[in-house]
């Protein structure tokens, strides 16, 4: 029961993303990586813990910008290792897991007509800063609003990465374009040379920026 509420959270979090945001550079203290105030043409709102109720599940981090929303989550599930990467069985098979996971929120009425489009092993940036996730699309309908969904799985640093990005099925063109930017900048976050440049003067979590 516990993981479906955390289900439902997090679909709300696709959603509801406006409200307060904080200024600054962002960063993780248990990974070090460091969410700007702007990426890829979005706006960063808000950071959300949901480790309090969901010990393991760590925190989220939105972005919007008109029609398309983007979450990130950073969490752990509570397991002393996490290889980097999306190449083990275990990673695969937990994204097996989440892939479910949105056929049981269709299941509970929260999503209708899921469908899903497709399902690879892909690599986010370019050279040195590539990263590899696992990654699937979906299109699905929820609050009357058909939508086109992509989410993305890999580890670094000992957690678990996962993004959903999703938007109107009418905003298509603007936000695939969209897309190819933010797949190289979400890249970017996880390039430890690059994440570098951004940790002097970031906020730390322990100046407690969470708004739940």
């Amino acid at each position: 029961m516990k993981h479906f509420l955390l289900l439902i959270v997090q679909c709300a979090l696709i959603l509801i993303l406006s409200g307060v945001s904080h200024a600054d550079t962002y960063k993780h203290d248990p990974t070090g990586i460091c969410f700007p105030e702007e990426l890829a043409g979005m706006t960063r709102g808000k950071i959300r813990d949901l480790e309090t109720d969901f010990p393991g599940y760590g925190l989220s981090v939105g972005y919007s910008a008109p029609r398309i929303n983007a979450t990130i989550y950073i969490y752990n599930l509570e397991r002393d290792e996490i290889k980097d990467g999306a190449g083990t069985d275990f990673i695969n098979l937990y994204f097996m897991q989440l892939i479910e996971d949105i056929y049981a929120i269709e299941e509970r009425g929260f999503y209708s007509s899921v469908n899903k489009l497709s399902e690879s092993v892909t690599f986010l940036g370019t050279g040195d800063d590539s990263q590899q996730f696992l990654k699937a699309s979906f299109e699905y309908v929820q609050q009357k609003v058909k939508r086109r969904s992509y989410m993305y799985l890999t580890g670094s640093r000992n957690h678990f990465f996962k993004i959903r990005y999703t938007y109107h099925a009418s905003a298509i063109a603007d936000a695939e374009k969209m897309l190819q930017s933010f797949e190289k900048e979400t890249a970017n976050l996880l390039s430890v040379k690059k994440q570098q440049n951004e940790i002097k003067g970031a906020v730390s979590k322990n100046d407690k920026p969470f708004k739940k």
